[in-house]
């Protein structure tokens, strides 16, 4: 009882920065997934480096006319179809070389320059997003802990409504129709009979 007390206020004293750090250096696979996310967050920041002085292509301009050298041999990026009547053209597929490393896409383009610029753009919006809702709550937190009395019970109960409401729910609110292809919220259509449509 007296061990397990003294470890409680160790960890107490220590602050909570301190421990989830000790946590974290003694856990193996937490530190190799961070590790993995850090390189994946770099390469993703270091999309426009990789796309201009490695695959040396432009993620954004169509090319579909264009060729690359594999094995000595220039090989056109939109290759025939294998279908028996050989009707229109397929991009490559993974090269595995710093040109084309995943393959072109239907028009032509390198995939993994625009995957690491796909993922650049969700870094950004993320990060915009965050800062965003950290700016808010600030605002929020300031202003019913300042004002108090009416306006804190307000907001307060806001925020429990918030809270109690999960957002992966949010669409199913909403006027939907059904529909043979799918079901059709607004802008919204999902395909397959296998989600509930709300009339």
């Amino acid at each position: 009882m007296n061990t397990s007390s003294t470890q409680s206020e160790r960890l107490a004293a220590a602050g909570p920065w301190k421990t989830a750090l000790r946590g974290l250096a003694r856990d193996h696979a937490a530190r190799l997934a961070g590790l993995g996310l850090f390189l994946i967050v770099l390469a993703c920041l270091m999309a426009p480096l990789y796309a201009s002085h490695i695959a040396h292509t432009d993620p954004f301009r169509a090319n579909v006319a264009g060729s690359i050298m594999l094995d000595g041999h220039e090989v056109d990026l939109m290759q025939p179809n294998d279908n028996p009547l050989h009707l229109g053209l397929s991009p490559i597929g993974p090269t595995w070389q710093a040109r084309y490393l995943l393959g072109a896409d239907s028009q032509g383009r390198d995939i993994a320059a625009r995957l690491l610029y796909g993922g650049r753009n969700s870094l950004l919006i993320a990060s915009a997003s965050a800062v965003l809702c950290l700016a808010l709550a600030t605002v929020i937190g300031i202003a019913a802990g300042f004002l108090g009395g009416v306006t804190d019970a307000v907001l307060s109960r806001l925020m429990d409504i918030m809270w109690l409401c999960p957002f992966i729910f949010l669409p199913y609110a909403f006027p939907s129709s059904p529909s043979p292809r799918g079901c059709i919220w607004g802008r919204l259509h999902l395909k397959g009979t296998a989600f509930l449509c709300l009339s």
